[in-house]
């Protein structure tokens, strides 16, 4: 009898625990990256190859201030001029946007983030989070101004607290005349954050100059390597062959950057950042 029950026990315990795996939800994903970074196109081929995929664009950008700002007790115009630096978010406070927020989008499993990837410590901590990374000669010079001077302006308006960043605010000021200067600049440092953070908790980044110049089988295995399992599709690679620039296209990019004359300013700011991190595992991206 008691060979039974322990059988019997045994038989729905296993039954239990089957039940809790077989309802518990994965770990949403986040794709962290900054603006001109190629994370719309990227984004959008994940989408196409995955029918699973269910997208909500840039959750926690801009779209979300107005709910931030209720949450963090601060007022909109503070949050629009201090949100890209200066806002210092615990654990708590993300806690909270977090479950106020993505936690009550019971369909949504994935979402990137451009303007605040730096704070991958913060959103790790909720999603299977990876990275892509653009190299400075695919985005500058740029026709979008709108995006990289407001974090320019945002970067030199504060005070930090934090000596390392009062430091890299201090050389970027005292260095940067035009503004092509400055939106590289800014390119420059917060891509050192965020992969800096991608390093420290060992996340997985795309270089956009392999998904371009990459093709069949090597391109699939770099992509299997780093798109998390929940994104990704055996079509994948086929999807950003179709869908992708061609060779032209980057080679006009190239050579405008070229004309700029901005690389020896951006080697500049590199040897002066190394300086804060020279084991930074994610330095070869910054390889012109």
């Amino acid at each position: 009898m008691n060979t039974n029950r322990k059988t019997i026990f045994a038989m729905l315990l296993f039954l239990f625990c089957s039940a809790l795996i077989g309802h518990s939800k994965e770990r949403d994903v986040l794709l962290v990256s900054m603006p001109k970074s190629g994370s719309n196109f990227f984004a959008d081929t994940l989408i196409k190859s995955n029918p699973n995929i269910c997208y909500k664009h840039e959750y926690f950008n801009r779209i979300q201030t107005t709910q931030m700002a209720d949450f963090l007790n601060i007022t909109l115009k503070k949050l629009y001029a201090e949100y890209f630096f200066a806002l210092e978010l615990t654990e708590e406070q993300f806690s909270t946007i977090y479950k106020k927020t993505w936690q009550r989008e019971p369909k949504a499993n994935f979402t990137k983030e451009v303007f605040s990837g730096f704070r991958v410590h913060l959103m790790q901590n909720y999603f299977t989070t990876f990275a892509l990374y653009r190299h400075r000669k695919y985005t500058f010079p740029t026709f979008s101004s709108h995006l990289f001077l407001p974090l320019y302006k945002s970067f030199e308006s504060i005070k930090f607290k934090n000596p390392e960043l009062a430091a890299i605010k201090e050389f970027v000021v005292n260095t940067t005349i035009t503004d092509q200067e400055k939106e590289c600049a800014i390119h420059t440092v917060t891509n050192f954050l965020m992969l800096r953070e991608c390093g420290r908790y060992n996340l997985p980044v795309i270089d956009y100059d392999k998904i371009m110049e990459l093709s069949g089988k090597a391109l699939h295995d770099y992509l299997e390597a780093r798109v998390p399992h929940q994104l990704f599709s055996p079509s994948l690679a086929i999807t950003v062959e179709l869908e992708r620039n061609d060779e032209q296209f980057l080679e006009k990019r190239l050579e405008r950057y070229h004309a700029s004359g901005l690389e020896p300013y951006c080697q500049n700011l590199i040897t002066f950042l190394k300086e804060f991190d020279p084991e930074m595992p994610y330095w070869f991206l910054f390889d012109l």
